[in-house]
């Protein structure tokens, strides 16, 4: 009787350190898909790290001629692809080929953004200078990204954070 008694303890002993032994053994990692360290293989999740654009700059071709009167007057419009309309736009910059604006931080999530680089004019509608796409956390190396899209090279800096 003693045995038995013994056997069924040790066996009830076995099953729960078995159990809390596996269930602490998942794969811990970041598993919010938006985060810079995304582990699609993880259980657990673990701390997460986002990007955090803060500054766009654009170069856009001098031999192309957006003003006859004097140099482009750029700005960027820039928004998620799910976004029903712009969630960022910039100041303009005046009659110059190259623009840079930052930003209060904000963050870049894991899907596809649009941009639309314009050349604002006074007299006519506001040309469209290039336009493109990107995916922050796919295209983004070393914190900047960088699109080149009809000619025009664009820069969104970015800081990674928690």
């Amino acid at each position: 009787m003693k045995k038995i008694i013994n056997l069924r303890f040790l066996t009830i002993a076995l099953i729960l350190a078995s159990v809390t032994f596996l269930s602490s053994c998942k794969k811990k990692g970041c598993t919010d898909i938006d985060a810079d360290n995304y582990d699609s293989l993880a259980e657990k999740s673990s701390t997460c790290y986002f990007r955090y654009g803060n500054k766009v700059t654009v170069i856009t071709p001098s031999s192309v001629n957006y003003d006859p009167l004097d140099g482009p007057d750029l700005f960027v419009k820039f928004a998620k692809n799910s976004s029903p309309s712009w969630d960022y736009i910039t100041t303009t910059g005046s009659n110059n080929y190259s623009f840079a604006a930052t930003f209060t931080d904000f963050l870049f999530t894991n899907e596809q953004w649009d941009f639309i680089v314009y050349d604002f004019d006074t007299l006519d509608p506001d040309d469209i200078v290039c336009s493109g796409s990107f995916n922050p956390i796919l295209d983004g190396n070393d914190g900047v990204i960088t699109v080149i899209a009809n000619g025009c090279t664009v820069k969104f800096d970015y800081s990674v954070k928690m």
